[in-house]
C-alpha cells in the first residue's frame, strides 16, 4: 500500500508522537516496507522549514532528522511539486 504524508504525519511518525491516530501510524508503517511506499511532496519539506523559523513547533534538528531519514530511505519517495500536471477548473478558465 502506498499512503501519502503530510507534514504533521511525516514529522509525528519520525519522531514517534502520540499526537499521530494509530490508524495513520499503522497504515505508514505498513507502507514502510515496500519501495517508494511513503510518498512526501518536497512543499511537505518546504512547510516544516518554514515552521522551523517561524515557530518552536519543529526544531532545526528535527528537519535536518527528517530529512535525512527520507533522503536515505527507499520506502520514502519524494514527489515534486509541478504545475504543469494540474488541469484547470472551470473557475480558473473564466477569468
Amino acid at each position: 500500500m502506498r499512503v501519502v504524508a503530510d507534514s504533521h504525519a511525516a514529522h509525528w511518525y519520525v519522531n514517534g508522537s502520540a499526537r499521530l491516530s494509530a490508524p495513520a501510524r499503522r497504515a505508514l508503517a505498513s507502507a514502510e516496507d515496500e519501495p517508494g511506499g511513503i510518498v512526501v511532496s518536497v512543499a511537505t519539506l518546504i512547510d516544516l522549514w518554514y515552521v522551523t523559523q517561524t515557530t518552536q513547533g519543529v526544531s532545526g534538528a528535527d528537519l535536518d532528522r527528517l530529512r535525512a531519514g527520507m533522503l536515505s530511505s527507499p520506502a520514502v519517495e519524494l514527489y515534486p511539486v509541478d504545475v504543469a500536471d494540474q488541469t484547470p477548473t472551470s473557475a480558473s478558465t473564466e477569468a
